[in-house]
């Protein structure tokens, strides 16, 4: 089936700031967990329905989907053919290798040592 939408890995998290002192100095931060490796697909004429208890992400998840807010990781397909969503797939996976030897790349890095 040709699928007109395609969710895959989607995270959502949002930063807060921990202490009053720590939060200024940029020193302590952690994340709200909104949303959390959320997958599906949504084919022509087919209609989603996302059910879970107050507070479980469904609204966060669909805000993403539709690119109001800013997802942290995952892949959001839009009309894309299952041919590309399958090249898109492997450049992730090959991205996710090379992220070791990324950041070894990285200027920032170098000027803190």
């Amino acid at each position: 089936m040709d699928h007109i939408l395609s969710v895959r890995g989607l995270r959502v998290w949002f930063p807060v700031r921990v202490g009053l002192v720590a939060g200024f100095m940029g020193r302590v931060q952690k994340n709200v967990r909104a949303v959390d490796e959320v997958s599906f697909d949504v084919g022509r004429g087919e209609v989603l329905c996302l059910v879970g208890e107050s507070g479980c992400g469904k609204t966060t998840t669909g805000k993403a989907a539709l690119r109001l807010i800013d997802a942290t990781e995952g892949n959001i397909l839009l009309d894309v053919s299952p041919d590309d969503a399958q090249m898109l797939s492997r450049i992730d996976e090959r991205l996710v290798e090379l992220e070791p030897a990324l950041q070894g790349l990285d200027p920032s890095a170098s000027e803190s040592t």
